[in-house]
């Protein structure tokens, strides 16, 4: 299914969500989770799919170059709201992603040219966070939109069914 056929199979329940939200003042749907009944085989493409569209031009993804990846690290609820929340958490996420990054760089003793207790290089480490977190809901968007495909191939859709 493409995604602009899931928003007209939707509809009704986004209008539905859309007038709670014009009278409730807030515009906002929960952030999604996988439901339990999601095989492993089908979690793993669907984390497989959502890591390819991380962006790769920033600090942060420098320590895949010693094999840590922040992305295993942080807990899943980190993970959905940082893709998937309402813009309001993108901070509080990036606080999660550039504290994690600082406490690498002391572990593995990486030199950035200057101390991680640096107050300024703590800011830089915070905006590259958020620079990760704003590119990847991007990219994202970007790769979902992409000729009106479907996020998922049909051999990853036979995967999945394998793994039922």
């Amino acid at each position: 299914m493409t995604f602009d056929e899931f928003i007209e199979r939707n509809r009704d329940v986004l209008i539905g969500h859309y007038l709670i939200s014009e009278v409730l003042g807030y515009c906002g749907l929960e952030t999604p989770y996988p439901p339990q009944a999601m095989s492993d085989a089908a979690c793993e493409l669907f984390w497989d799919e959502i890591r390819a569209s991380i962006p790769l031009d920033t600090m942060i993804t420098d320590l895949w170059n010693w094999d840590v990846h922040f992305e295993s690290h942080l807990d899943d609820d980190w993970f959905y709201q940082a893709i998937f929340g309402p813009p309001e958490v993108i901070a509080a996420c990036a606080r999660d992603v550039a504290d994690f990054f600082i406490e690498q760089c002391y572990e593995l003793d990486l030199d950035y040219g200057t101390s991680p207790d640096d107050p300024d290089f703590e800011e830089m480490i915070l905006e590259e966070s958020e620079k990760l977190i704003r590119g990847w809901r991007q990219n994202l968007r970007r790769r979902v939109a992409e000729s009106g495909a479907s996020f998922l191939t049909s051999a990853q859709y036979e995967q999945i069914e394998g793994g039922n």
